[in-house]
């Protein structure tokens, strides 16, 4: 088929062709309202597309030539024609086949030398249904629209019914051709005889009743028209305007006829221009423009954009004696064609403006369009990914490649991949972390997927040497704490092994003092600082047993628990208790054995402050490799979460600290509580090498 140049295109390289440029076809052809770029919101792009499907003209854009494929069709070419658009898309000689044999020759040598040319073009035939065989006339108005470097990438433009129209001019054109043949039959009659005259009177009289007639008739039929219609005479003053001119005007025809178009019509900033354009038409030193556009004064001072189609009237000698133009308003769609263009500027702007990457992929995986964060963020130009799939541009190994295929698949079903992160080599070698979100999104009616990329490398850098500091804070609080243990331990040893000796020696040796002593004026100061010894004696046992529990050292965790249990849980708070052991032997390091017997110290004292238990059981077994130790009651209970998120809030350790220090050393801790039915904690830890155990 002949391209913009008369040059032979095959017909499957256009199909390519047009398969490529689908995307840039439709947003060129704004005039059209076809699919707006990418990323514009889905609500105004249906508007747009309702907008042009119910115009009542047929929208087009197709490839140039005489068998250019067509890339786009509007719904009302099937209402003229009878054929649909796919099968205009899937026979590019449909076009041709739809017009009239008689017209058929010379709308194509136009239309084709019009591609040539390279100018817009418009033309008028007449089209066949296929169906119905009805004929139609219509006016093909078309431009052809360029890329930046002035090659012809499209034919955009509209196609108009107007059989009514030509309809109607042929039956003016007989009741004309009827009303000259009546004059000449009059004028022959006159001639003959005067004794005819006063039947001539009459006859006259009669036509002109006819004529008065075909007018009024003529008139109805302009009032009936969509179309607002405006007759000019040589000087620019209105002769004739049907019922949509007035509506569009504004006014009653007594306000319009007779007056002078230019000056009372016209916006004053073009009223000149035009004018001017008008008598140089009438003196015949231009020829007249077919198509036009301008604005019109509504009677309160707005303005509507008219879309004009003008025709020169002349006299019988050829002479232009006027103008006859029909006019279309096309406000709104101007209004709509340029809410269009900025929309997709402040969209493009956006697009481009956005600070985290965002991109098009299509269903083959292979990159569409990306704003400028991407480029920043893979450090490759646009053109060097344009096209090429992941793969291709190299920026995931092996196995995040296919955990992103995986993700676009699952989009492309219609699931939810949520939230992925990826890193990324980028052009120079070196490597970034991203956060990944796409969703499908559907452009040109095909199915792609928009990703949207951040930036989280600082982030990961910054987490990363936040987990690391936070293990060295555990490392530093567990090592604190079993130093402190430690240094508690060394403090009790010292108190029991050299001050309680010594001052169970010193009360010793004073008791004997007394009991010697036969002078009643000793005996009572001596007894008192006996018994003041005893007591410092038991403050000092009790003293080292808050320090550092003996028993846990003399006689193992489990005998320790059990006694602690008993002595200040039932003793002293008057709960019920119970020790459950399974009898297996738990070898444990210093430091797990300390660390668990303060953490059910603490449990214990906290079912003591706070459960309202009326019994306590604490069992310890060995569970594999593991000690697992349970403080069990049956109090009021608390919700985990609340309780852990209050500590938080006011700064507080408690279970936190637990689960810290048995985390550090391996171990772990389950809270199973619920308001009302009491509370189970179990604790968790690794018990000593076996043989390690047989070496001690």
């Amino acid at each position: 088929m002949p391209n913009s140049e008369g040059k032979k295109r095959p017909f499957g390289q256009v199909k390519t062709t047009q398969k490529r440029r689908r995307k840039s076809e439709y947003t060129k052809m704004n005039a059209a309202g076809v699919e707006p770029m990418k990323g514009s919101d889905s609500t105004q792009e249906e508007k747009y597309r309702k907008l042009v499907q119910n115009i009542p003209c047929a929208v087009y854009s197709a490839y140039p030539g005489k068998a250019g494929p067509t890339t786009f069709m509007s719904n009302k070419w099937k209402d003229l024609t009878g054929y649909s658009p796919d099968e205009l898309y899937q026979n590019p000689e449909a076009w041709v086949g739809c017009i009239h044999r008689d017209d058929r020759e010379h709308t194509v040598n136009t239309y084709s030398q019009a591609c040539r040319d390279r100018m817009a073009y418009n033309l008028e035939y007449r089209v066949v249904h296929k169906d119905t065989g009805q004929l139609r006339y219509v006016r093909d108005q078309g431009h052809l629209s360029k890329d930046e470097k002035g090659a012809v990438v499209s034919v955009d433009g509209i196609v108009t019914d107007i059989t009514e129209l030509k309809e109607l001019e042929n039956e003016l054109k007989t009741y004309r051709d009827h009303l000259e043949e009546l004059v000449k039959e009059r004028t022959a009659e006159l001639t003959k005889a005067h004794e005819l005259l006063k039947l001539e009177d009459q006859e006259r009289k009669k036509a002109e009743e006819a004529l008065r007639e075909q007018r009024d008739r003529a008139q109805q039929y302009l009032d009936a028209a969509a179309v607002m219609f405006v007759a000019l005479d040589g000087k620019g003053n209105v002769t004739l305007v049907n019922k949509r001119g007035c509506e569009l005007l504004g006014r009653d025809e007594t306000e319009i006829v007779d007056k002078n178009w230019f000056n009372n019509f016209l916006p004053e900033s073009i009223r000149e221009e035009v004018k001017a354009v008008f008598l140089e038409l009438i003196a015949g030193n231009i020829e007249p423009v077919e198509y036009y556009e301008n604005a019109i004064l509504f009677n309160d001072g707005s303005q509507k954009v008219i879309a004009w189609h003008n025709t020169v009237l002349k006299d019988r000698s050829g002479n232009i004696i006027g103008v006859l133009s029909s006019g279309q308003d096309i406000t709104e769609r101007k209004k709509a064609e340029q809410a269009l263009r900025e929309s997709e500027e402040r969209l493009k702007i956006l697009f481009e403006s956005a600070p985290d990457a965002i991109y098009l992929i299509d269903p083959e995986g292979r990159f569409m369009d990306g704003n400028r964060a991407v480029m920043e963020l893979i450090g490759f130009a646009k053109d060097e990914v344009i096209r090429k799939s992941l793969a291709e541009i190299g920026l995931l190994s092996d196995g995040q490649l296919s955990k992103a295929k995986a993700n676009l698949k699952k989009v492309a079903t219609g699931e939810h991949s949520g939230s992925n992160e990826y890193t990324l080599k980028r052009k120079d070698g070196s490597y970034v972390s991203v956060e990944v979100r796409i969703f499908p999104v559907r452009i040109g009616g095909k199915l792609l997927t928009l990703g949207i990329a951040r930036n989280i490398t600082e982030h990961k850098r910054t987490e990363k040497e936040l987990l690391e500091h936070q293990a060295k804070l555990k490392s530093l609080a567990s090592q604190l704490s079993l130093t402190e243990e430690r240094e508690r331990h060394r403090l009790a040893t010292d108190l029991h092994d050299q001050i309680s000796q010594s001052l169970v020696i010193s009360k010793i040796k004073l008791d004997q003092l007394r009991k010697s002593s036969t002078s009643d004026e000793f005996n009572e100061p001596l007894e008192d600082v006996c018994n003041c010894l005893g007591r410092i004696i038991d403050d000092t046992r009790t003293l080292t047993f808050d320090l550092s529990y003996p028993i846990l050292y003399e006689l193992g965790f489990e005998a320790a628990v059990a006694e602690w249990l008993t002595d200040q849980i039932q003793e002293k708070h008057e709960i019920k208790t119970e020790f459950v052991d399974d009898g297996h032997q738990k070898p444990l390091d210093d430091d797990i054995r300390v660390l668990l017997f303060r953490n059910v110290r603490e449990l214990l004292i906290n079912v003591v402050k706070h459960a309202q238990a009326n019994k306590i059981i604490v069992s310890i077994r060995k569970v594999k490799d593991n000690i697992c130790v349970s403080v069990e009651d049956d109090g009021v209970g608390f919700d985990p979460v609340e309780v852990t998120s209050m500590a938080t809030k006011r700064a507080e350790f408690g279970l936190f600290s637990i689960r810290e220090r048995l985390e550090q050393l391996g171990g772990l801790i389950k809270i199973d509580s619920e308001m009302g039915r009491g509370s189970k904690i179990t604790m968790t830890a690794p018990l000593k090498n076996e043989d390690e155990a047989d070496e001690v």
